[in-house]
């Protein structure tokens, strides 16, 4: 029964304080320190006879750090002493994965 699991004290106990402590984040501040934000709209995951708890362990099993996520693919390196034509290749459309500039390290 649908009225059931929305009336839970086990369904409230677990999913409110997750909800409310979620971590607030500044997606533009993000994008400067090269991080991304992987979202799920749950909605689409309801079919009406699904039980929440199974869907937030599913989910919660996907996130697991014994999940590995590939690596991106690079698609071709520059020196940094060639920007310029980096900027091109990336422009022209031709590019296939990242495009990396190589920045030398710094002998002080």
């Amino acid at each position: 029964d649908l009225g059931k699991v929305w009336t839970s004290w086990e369904f409230w106990r677990r999913i409110v304080p997750t909800f409310l402590s979620r971590p607030k984040l500044d997606v533009q501040k993000m994008i400067g320190e090269n991080k991304a934000v992987l979202g799920f709209n749950l909605i689409w995951l309801w079919d009406g006879r699904s039980e929440p708890l199974k869907l937030i362990r599913l989910i919660d099993d996907m996130m697991q750090s014994s999940v590995r996520w590939r690596p991106p693919l690079v698609g071709r390196e520059f020196d940094f002493s060639e920007a310029p034509d980096a900027l091109r290749y990336f422009k022209s459309g031709a590019s296939v994965g990242k495009v990396v500039l190589k920045v030398p390290d710094d002998d002080r």
